[in-house]
């Protein structure tokens, strides 16, 4: 079976945290903090949506959605790419 991105970097992410975290010495802090971050953006990676951006040039107003089923025509101005969720606080 073949791994996405993602898989592979979650799966690279867990293996190196699991080695740092049975270290001892000075920089583990440090490394640890390295670590949060790259787990916090790679979490909002696995979240991430494919969007499409679809701009009406007649009405010049610009739409998202998840599923596009507009006809291709010079109407319609269309972008590919990537919504990410945002946590509420």
């Amino acid at each position: 079976m073949t791994q996405s991105q993602n898989e592979k970097d979650r799966e690279f992410l867990d293996e190196r945290l699991d080695d740092f975290e049975h270290q001892d010495n000075i920089h583990v802090r440090d490394q640890r903090t390295m670590f949060d971050i790259a787990n916090r953006i790679l979490k909002e990676r696995e979240k991430a949506e494919e969007v499409y951006k679809l701009f009406d040039k007649q009405r010049l107003e610009t739409h998202y959605y998840k599923n596009i089923s507009f006809l291709y025509s010079d109407r319609y101005k269309q972008e590919k790419g990537v919504w990410i969720p945002v946590e509420e606080a």
